[in-house]
C-alpha cells in the first residue's frame, strides 16, 4: 500500500509541474536547463531600472555630498537635521520616498547651486 501512495503522490506532483511549466510558458517565459527565463522584454526592462535607480542613487549622493560640505550657518536648523535624517535614511535603506527627493532636490538647488 505504502509504494502505491508514493506512486500516486508521484503522479500529482509530475501533474502540478506540468500545469506550472504551461503557465510560465503561456507568460512567454522560455525553458531552459531545468530552469524558466524572462522574456527578452522583460530583461531589457529590469536592466532599464537597475540603471535608473543607480543614476538616482548617484545623484541623491551627490546632492548630499554638496550639501553636508556647506558651511553651517547657510542651513537652517530644521535643513541640517533634514539632511542628517534622509542621510542615514539612504545609507540604510539605499532609497528616499518622492516626497524627501523633492524636498532635497528644493534645498540643493536654493543652496548649493
Amino acid at each position: 500500500m505504502e509504494a502505491r501512495a508514493i506512486e500516486e503522490a508521484a503522479r500529482r506532483k509530475a501533474a502540478e509541474m506540468r500545469m506550472e511549466e504551461a503557465r510560465m510558458e503561456s507568460k512567454g517565459w522560455t525553458r531552459g536547463d531545468g530552469a524558466f527565463f524572462y522574456p527578452a522584454d522583460t530583461m531589457a526592462d529590469a536592466a532599464a531600472q537597475v540603471e535608473t535607480n543607480e543614476g538616482r542613487a548617484e545623484y541623491i549622493t551627490h546632492m548630499l555630498g554638496e550639501l553636508n560640505a556647506l558651511d553651517d550657518r547657510e542651513l537652517t536648523a530644521w535643513e541640517t537635521d533634514f539632511l542628517a535624517s534622509v542621510g542615514d535614511q539612504f545609507d540604510r535603506r539605499g532609497s528616499l520616498t518622492d516626497k524627501q527627493m523633492a524636498t532635497l532636490e528644493r534645498i540643493y538647488a536654493e543652496k548649493a547651486e
